[in-house]
């Protein structure tokens, strides 16, 4: 239901249904169409079925006054590599665009999709947005084996340079994973084990900017409509971004 609801909420913009959005809307309201999704359902089951068995729809704490104080939700998005297609598209909460018993395990709103598409305004994304920066490293003529310095410290965020919205100031002190990571490394040990400091460390040795450019060249976008921050912590993840999106990005870098 939530990719059907995703579909539609793309008429104005098929252009096959006519010239302008009114007239693809009016057009869609006409009816007499078929419309074809890229949904795989035998690997949307396989999703569907994952996402249940790691998060049910119905866990959410509510406290002692009665107020909801925690309603965890979840999602995955699996597009084809080459083709941008989406075959699964899944999340725990089930689909109810009438849910007038406020029923916590039912929604409307799709969490894989941007907020303009029926969707939230998106999550932090966390290491994954690492990769921008490495394309970025990559397209300034760095390579896999140069070393850098990642030993845990208080950055300072007046050494970024952002030729978008810097400067910046104060200081920075992001954490790893786990204690013992960091210090000097080459980026693909960096990379393969996401040592967080490093990035950091990377990202300062580059444009913020550029690294911005990197995930917009790959249609990365935030969910809210907003701009892509290009603070320095930005490399570790914190633009709230939809599920699909980042899914269409991995997809477009392995293709």
């Amino acid at each position: 239901q939530f990719m059907c609801d995703y579909v539609t909420r793309l008429i104005p913009e098929l252009e096959t249904l006519g010239s302008t959005p009114e007239e693809r809307e009016a057009a869609w309201r006409q009816g007499g169409y078929q419309i074809y999704t890229t949904l795989d359902l035998s690997l949307q089951r396989v999703a569907q079925d994952a996402v249940w068995n790691t998060v049910a729809p119905d866990i959410y704490e509510i406290n002692a006054e009665d107020q909801l104080v925690n309603n965890i939700g979840a999602a995955t998005t699996s597009v084809q590599a080459g083709t941008g297609r989406i075959l699964t598209m899944a999340q725990n909460k089930r689909y109810n665009n009438s849910n007038q018993n406020n029923d916590l395990a039912f929604t409307a709103v799709n969490y894989n999709t941007d907020r303009d598409y029926g969707g939230s305004i998106g999550f932090r994304v966390g290491s994954t947005y690492k990769i921008f920066g490495l394309i970025e490293w990559l397209q300034e003529g760095r390579g896999l084996q140069e070393f850098v310095d990642g030993t845990p410290r208080v950055f300072q965020q007046g050494d970024f340079v952002d030729s978008c919205n810097g400067p910046w100031s104060g200081p920075y002190n992001p954490k790893n994973f786990a204690d013992g990571r960091g210090g000097v490394m080459n980026v693909l040990n960096a990379t393969v084990n996401s040592v967080n400091t490093t990035y950091v460390a990377i990202a300062q040795q580059l444009d913020q900017c550029g690294i911005r450019d990197a995930a917009e060249s790959l249609g990365v976008h935030r969910a809210d409509g907003g701009p892509l921050q290009t603070n320095p912590a930005a490399i570790l993840g914190t633009n709230e971004i939809a599920p699909v999106t980042m899914a269409a990005a991995f997809a477009a870098i392995q293709s």
